[in-house]
């Protein structure tokens, strides 16, 4: 009885943190994609300028950044937990 609740617990907190995974993936992936949006905007503006240029560049490199943070710290995270999940992850994260 206990050993079924424990098996249960251990299972929503796994669906709780891929759940949460998910929802963090999308959240990045719409900076990402809102962030290179503008950029190609503020290239295609007419006339340029220069300094919208360069700010929504930043904000992009920004997006990119906290991304490739992400998923380098979830690849380090499950390395430390489930060496064997980390291992078919590592084709994803490329060079930690």
């Amino acid at each position: 009885m206990v050993e079924s609740l424990e098996e249960e617990a251990a299972s929503e907190k796994q669906q709780l943190v891929e759940t949460h995974l998910a929802r963090v993936e999308a959240m990045l992936n719409d900076r990402r994609r809102l962030a290179l949006e503008n950029y190609l905007a503020a290239l295609q503006a007419d006339p340029p300028r220069p300094h919208r240029i360069l700010q929504a560049l930043r904000r992009y490199v920004r997006a990119e950044n906290k991304d490739r943070q992400h998923t380098i710290r979830h690849y380090q995270h499950v390395l430390a937990v489930d060496p064997e999940k980390a291992a078919q992850m590592k084709s994803q994260v490329g060079h930690v």
